[in-house]
This record gives structure tokens, sequence and C-alpha cells, in this order.
């Protein structure tokens, strides 16, 4: 009994020795965050030139289609203008997100930290990467 606790007690103390807790290969945290950033911007001025392109058809429009009978164009002018509307309403919070994910991205940096150890052990690294984020105050 004493002897398989001593071989199970060898056995977990050298897995520990052996396993690295993190990895050494950057974080693509930094890089999903500018590849979103390009998207939401990309989505921004989509919906603003769509809008803007509705909104100017709107008022492209004239009142009467046909100046005989006397029929109008405002229900579509209306749906034409109100679309046009939100979607350059709807662009805003794009153009928004995507400047504060570009902020988030810059203040992201990769860096390795010295790792303070109780007791050093040979053969284990100084330092390991880290993540840090500077927020300004």
């Amino acid at each position: 009994m004493k002897m398989k606790t001593i071989w199970l007690s060898l056995i977990l103390v050298g897995i520990i020795f052996q396993a690295n807790g993190q990895s050494t290969k950057p974080s693509s945290i930094q890089m999903d965050l500018i590849k979103k950033s390009d998207n939401q911007y990309k989505t921004g001025w989509i919906l603003l030139g769509t809008g803007a392109a509705l909104s100017i058809t709107a008022i492209a429009i004239p009142n009467t289609y046909d100046y005989n009978d006397g029929s109008n164009n405002d229900t579509v002018r209306a749906l034409l203008g109100w679309t046009g509307f939100l979607s350059i309403g709807t662009s805003i919070p794009f153009f928004l997100s995507a400047g504060q994910n570009a902020r988030t991205a810059a203040r992201l940096s990769l860096e390795s930290q010295a790792l303070m150890q109780p007791i050093p052990f040979p053969g284990q690294p100084n330092a390991f990467p880290s993540l840090s984020l500077k927020i300004p105050l």
C-alpha cells in the first residue's frame, strides 16, 4: 500500500512539473476585435449609404404621378423616406460599436509577466505570456 502511494505521488509530481499552465502562442483576441470592428464599420457604411439613397429617392419622386388623374405618390414617398431614415438611424450604433472595439483592440497587448514562485524549480520558465488590458481613467 505504501509503495502504491509513493509511486502515485511521484507520477503526480512529475506531471505537475511537465505540464504548462498557459499556451505560449499569442492570443487572437486582438485580431478578432479588429476584424469585428472592420465588419461593423462596413455594415455601418452600407446602412448609411442605403438610407441616404432611399431618402434621396423619396425626395426626388414627384407628388403626383398622373397629373390628369390627380393620383399621388404619398404612400411610396413615405415608405421610402421612413425606411431611409430608419436605415440611417440604425447605422449609428454600428459606427459607435466599431469605434469602441477598435479602441479596445488598441489597448490590448501581449506581454511577458514575471512569474513569482516561492520556490524556484529548475527548468521552469521565469516568465509567462499574459494579456493585459489598460483602462484609462
